[in-house]
């Protein structure tokens, strides 16, 4: 399960550090670990609101979506890092989904898969990057 928390004080810190490392910074002021940390792009980069806004009034965000991307083989918190403007997508249309409940007992019988299509408004996104992990071209 992601920690909603950590998540949120990453995001928050790379976005500190990438308005600190100005244009203005010369490449020698700053340390290599820092300039290889793996922050998502500045254009991409949410505030903490805007992540916290995403956790919605239901479940679905906080723990159903990332439960059904573990499950499907996917693991949230890589995309969340190293593909947040998809995981932010994915975060806000489950967070509008009124099938929240459905999607709550196809997990708890442990099916990630069956009956997702008919509900689940995220089912072609995540379908998509299922076939982009297994490295075969989507549709």
């Amino acid at each position: 399960m992601i920690d909603l928390n950590a998540s949120l004080r990453l995001a928050e810190l790379c976005h500190r550090l990438q308005r600190a490392l100005s244009p203005s910074t010369s490449a020698a002021e700053v340390p290599d670990c820092v300039v290889q940390l793996p922050c998502p792009a500045e254009d991409s980069q949410p505030g903490v609101a805007d992540l916290r806004a995403l956790q919605g009034s239901h479940p679905g965000p906080g723990e159903l979506l990332p439960r059904r991307l573990e499950r499907l083989g996917l693991d949230p918190q890589y995309l969340m890092l190293f593909h947040m403007p998809a995981y932010r997508d994915l975060r806000k249309v489950c967070a509008s989904c009124k099938s929240w409940r459905t999607c709550a007992r196809d997990l708890a019988g442990d099916d990630a898969q069956s009956g997702m299509e008919s509900y689940c408004l995220n089912a072609p996104s995540i379908d998509e990057l299922v076939l982009e992990r297994s490295g075969r071209p989507g549709h």
